[in-house]
């Protein structure tokens, strides 16, 4: 007689499962223009340093300053930073530039500032993200940072929009706004 409620919950199961498969057939997302500009033939990387990184047990974060021109049309260049983002089951990489950093470093400090509050919750599970990465007009492969508490553990997710995340147990979102000023600050630089 157990059968019955056993079933009905794997009808519940698979119809949630089938809606989310559903719902999440949205556009995949276009590359940046960093990232387009840096794949292209004739682009050549006239920097590409390592600035910093973060480790966990879990993953790592590469951020690198990079400044990218093209060969065959002298004068046509773009900077940014390139992310690059491991774990032992993968790696993914995210290119912004100047301005898409801009609004990343706002993102980090709403997620940083917002931290408190999400201590404070009673659910067992919570987490802060970004507005632009929950159901952007124009989905781009830009960094999506989130902030997760759990009763396992607490902190920084990355991914890249559309992508597998990456945890990082331990980390704030202040210590890649760091990263990412020091990075930036090199781009600035003769």
């Amino acid at each position: 007689m157990k059968i019955l409620p056993l079933l009905a919950m794997l009808a519940i199961v698979t119809t949630i499962h089938s809606a989310v498969a559903f719902s999440d057939a949205r556009p995949s997302p276009v590359p940046t223009d960093l990232e387009s500009f840096v794949t292209q033939p004739g682009v050549v990387l006239d920097l590409a340093e390592d600035v910093g990184s973060l480790h966990s047990t879990d993953a790592s974060v590469v951020v690198a300053a990079v400044i990218a021109s093209d060969t065959g049309r002298p004068g046509e260049r773009m900077q940014g930073l390139r992310f690059v983002m491991e774990n032992n089951t993968g790696s993914d990489r995210a290119w912004l530039d100047e301005t898409q950093l801009a609004a990343l470093l706002d993102e980090l400090s709403g997620i940083e500032t917002g931290i408190p509050e999400l201590e404070s919750g009673n659910s067992p599970y919570r987490v802060q993200g970004t507005g632009a990465c929950w159901m952007p007009a124009r989905p781009m492969r830009i960094l999506c940072p989130s902030y997760r508490i759990g009763p396992d553990w607490a902190g920084l997710t990355l991914a890249v929009y559309g992508g597998r995340g990456f945890e990082y147990p331990g980390r704030r979102p202040a210590e890649l706004a760091a990263l990412i000023r020091l990075a930036a600050a090199r781009l600035d630089e003769p």
